[in-house]
């Protein structure tokens, strides 16, 4: 296993200041998103509107689990037969794992803000003025510094025709 210490580790770093910089950048940002299950919450080519949200789970009480209920009884754990207590220790475990998993969530993504405005160049910064998420920055940065499809086309076809050694041709009609 690879340690931060271990010399066969190699920490990749890729700075975006221009548009030929943003392939290569943009695709660092999404895979620490996917490790994290966080692309859909911050993809760019997703709109604002259409994106979900990070959402806390609401914790189980113990009176949703009472099967028989007296109006305006407030129940405890102890009021609680054997079989709704087990229903309602059911659920509660599986709050406190998805609890645990939305405030991991929620890090990372705070984690992914930070790595955004960290990894471009301080030219850029004012990019993000007033965007405080990870979409927003990533919208706004992929607006001014994403290459455009055809120029980005060209430039696959021209690394292409320069590493397989294609001689170009002429496009006279």
């Amino acid at each position: 296993m690879a340690t931060e210490s271990d010399p066969t580790t190699m920490h990749v770093t890729v700075v975006l200041n221009k548009p030929e910089d943003w392939q290569a950048w943009i695709f660092l940002r999404k895979d620490v998103a996917q490790q994290h299950d966080l692309w859909q919450y911050c993809n760019p080519d997703v709109a604002t509107a259409d994106l979900p949200l990070l959402t806390e789970p609401v914790e189980p009480m113990a009176h949703q689990y009472k099967v028989t209920k007296v109006p305006g009884t407030i129940y405890a754990d102890a009021d609680l037969n054997d079989n709704e207590f087990r229903r309602y220790q059911f659920a509660y475990d599986r709050y406190e794992k998805q609890y645990t998993r939305y405030l991991k969530q929620k890090q990372a993504l705070q984690n992914l803000n930070t790595d955004i405005s960290t990894t471009i160049a301080k030219r850029h910064i004012y990019l993000l003025h007033n965007k405080d998420t990870p979409h927003a920055r990533l919208v706004s940065l992929k607006k001014h510094l994403a290459p455009s499809t055809a120029v980005h086309r060209r430039d696959l076809i021209d690394n292409y025709r320069t590493s397989a050694c294609v001689p170009r041709q002429s496009h006279t009609i």
